[in-house]
């Protein structure tokens, strides 16, 4: 069985750690459930993704787009790809506050997100706890 996708969710803090495929949909409609679950607060949701070149298919970045219907996510994607970088892009689409940081930038990914201390640690955590993902 693979896991192209792994994910933590927080009160406030969605922590995502993928491999190099894009995820199976039922992966990736769980994380999207777990997105749903943040509906009366949804823009004060701060997603980190950590990925060395896997990401949504066109599809589901389009079922992500109706999940979030207009409301603005702080998302930062923590790669190396350009592949993955095109993906930010056409997300930025519908929601503007999404951004790319090289593996080196993880601390701007975190200033991005407004990470505390406590919050940088516990999402640090969470992506070791989820340990590599299968092919």
């Amino acid at each position: 069985m693979s896991a192209n996708l792994a994910f933590r969710n927080f009160e406030s803090l969605l922590v995502l750690r993928e491999n190099d495929k894009p995820p199976e949909d039922a992966e990736w409609d769980a994380c999207l459930d777990a997105v749903r679950s943040h509906k009366e607060h949804l823009a004060r949701l701060r997603v980190l993704v950590r990925t060395p070149g896997g990401g949504p298919t066109g599809p589901q970045r389009a079922r992500l787009a109706k999940v979030l219907g207009g409301v603005k996510l702080r998302i930062a994607v923590v790669t190396e790809k350009i592949a993955v970088r095109f993906i930010v892009s056409s997300v930025a689409l519908f929601t503007a506050g999404i951004r790319s940081f090289s593996p080196d930038e993880l601390d701007k990914a975190y200033a991005h997100l407004d990470l505390n201390q406590a919050e940088r640690m516990l999402a640090a955590r969470a992506y070791e706890e989820m340990g590599p993902l299968m092919e």
